[in-house]
């Protein structure tokens, strides 16, 4: 189809959606009359705000965002749209305002489109039950790799051709119908992560000619210029990290890889001034249960170059342990403790653990990959005994204590949310096993090799319920 079409995340209150869409060629448009209906199929009156990108260079397409805002807001009702263009019907709910029925939302990390060419992505999603089909999905990091196989165009690098590298990648995996299926199952919000840009990124690969000196200013704006125009746009007011609330619970997405410094030092920054402020504000405002999604796991010690995380940036992961200390020993604006649930991915492992400490409790859900790139190993990412944070009389030392078993098979992870008593919120949370990873290295090969990979059933894998102040 000539226009493509992605929903964008929903607007708080129930008010609607921000629209994604794309058209072929370099001429400006308009997405034309757009029709939204009811669950009964009555027309519903709204307005249609418009924002027309500037072109990209390297893509011979438009892209543009349409804001629909309803006349009359119904927070967690089903819809229709249809477009005047060949598109296809979207069905989607708007934000839901509270959880006197059980709210259900998905997140996933990590897509490679290649070992991914039967769609099981998206079959898997349209095979969920009723009682669990999200409402809407967080997409925290790695929605496409954009550096992999790595720089195989060496002359494309050499040339400073960054922008046709990266239109390229974009158009190869925003242009599989299969993959734009999966995006329209439900409103999303984005998240970047470091195969956004380069692997590692922003530190300097010896493989990944992008990221050498003479190269890598050049790819980053323009890996920067795909991510607003493929991604971030979709957030409300374009931002890389976002926020907002469904009843009394609270979300916040922090976005630790786009604004993230080399790591020189122990002070070295994973996000800007501006985004810590929002998140200590969040944090400290909090009157229910958070979730704070992070593009890499919380519970996971420094790594080496080229497998550097969170943790490798002393101070902000202090800081960043702070804000859920704080939190879960009620010392926000309304002297309450709240728990914080952290949502992660990136490292190809998904598992669930519970980390305490001083009678705190934080709990931390992975769920990576969607579709993983070639298979590389034989055995989960196990989390670690424990977790040092902070220096000198302020160092803490957090158990960490796994709850069920890691897994390498492609998922997506769900959260369903409802009132418990008491004013908490019970959350079932739970792994969607996409595709069995393949065990022995004659499946591993296969896969690498694009000769087919292990079906299996889609089922769930894991379930764990908790409840949250």
């Amino acid at each position: 189809m000539g226009l493509w079409v992605v929903p964008g995340c929903p607007l708080e209150g129930g008010r609607g959606w921000r629209i994604w869409l794309s058209r072929e060629g370099a001429a400006e448009f308009t997405p034309g009359p757009i029709e939204v209906t009811n669950q009964a199929r009555q027309p519903q009156e709204f307005t249609t705000g418009w924002t027309l990108l500037a072109p990209l260079r390297g893509l011979d397409r438009r892209i543009g965002v349409a804001t629909i805002t309803l006349a009359s807001p119904r927070p967690g009702e089903p819809y229709r749209l249809r477009f005047s263009e060949p598109a296809p019907e979207l069905r989607l709910r708007t934000l839901p305002a509270g959880l006197k029925e059980p709210v259900c939302f998905l997140f996933n990390s990590c897509f490679y489109r290649p070992t991914d060419p039967d769609g099981r992505y998206s079959a898997g999603l349209e095979a969920l039950p009723s009682d669990w089909k999200p409402a809407f999905k967080l997409l925290i990091g790695d929605q496409l790799y954009c550096d992999w196989p790595p720089d195989t165009d060496t002359l494309n690098v050499i040339a400073g051709r960054a922008h046709e590298v990266y239109g390229h990648r974009y158009a190869t995996y925003w242009g599989d119908e299969a993959y734009r299926r999966a995006l329209q199952s439900a409103p999303n919000y984005f998240l970047s992560e470091d195969h956004e840009f380069w692997n590692d990124f922003p530190e300097t690969s010896l493989r990944i000619m992008r990221s050498w000196a003479p190269y890598r200013e050049t790819f980053r704006r323009a890996a920067e210029d795909y991510y607003r125009a493929f991604q971030a746009c979709n957030n409300e007011q374009e931002k890389r990290w976002w926020s907002f609330t469904v009843g009394p619970v609270s979300f916040f997405g922090a976005d630790t890889r786009s604004e993230r410094e080399t790591c020189e030092s122990a002070d070295s920054a994973i996000m800007s001034k501006a985004q810590w402020g929002e998140l200590e504000a969040w944090g400290a405002g909090l009157r229910g249960p958070g979730i704070l999604s992070l593009g890499q796991p919380l519970l996971k010690p420094p790594g080496e170059k080229g497998g550097l995380t969170i943790s490798n940036f002393t101070r902000q992961y202090d800081r960043l342990w702070k804000v859920l200390e704080r939190a879960a020993r009620g010392q926000g604006a309304d002297g309450k403790p709240h728990d914080i649930l952290i949502l992660g991915g990136d490292i190809h492992t998904s598992r669930y653990c519970e980390a305490t400490c001083d009678g705190l409790t934080i709990r931390e859900f992975i769920s990576s990959p969607v579709s993983k790139i070639c298979p590389d190993r034989t055995t989960p990412e196990e989390p670690p005994d424990r977790i040092e944070v902070g220096e000198g009389t302020g160092r803490r030392t957090w158990t960490v204590q796994p709850i069920g078993d890691p897994t390498l098979d492609s998922t997506v992870g769900l959260v369903r949310m409802a009132e418990g008593l008491g004013g908490k919120v019970v959350m079932e949370l739970a792994l969607w096993r996409l595709r069995p990873y393949p065990r022995d290295w004659i499946g591993r090969m296969r896969r690498c090799l694009g000769l087919g990979a292990p079906q299996g059933e889609f089922q769930f894998i894991f379930s764990h319920t908790v409840e949250l102040r």
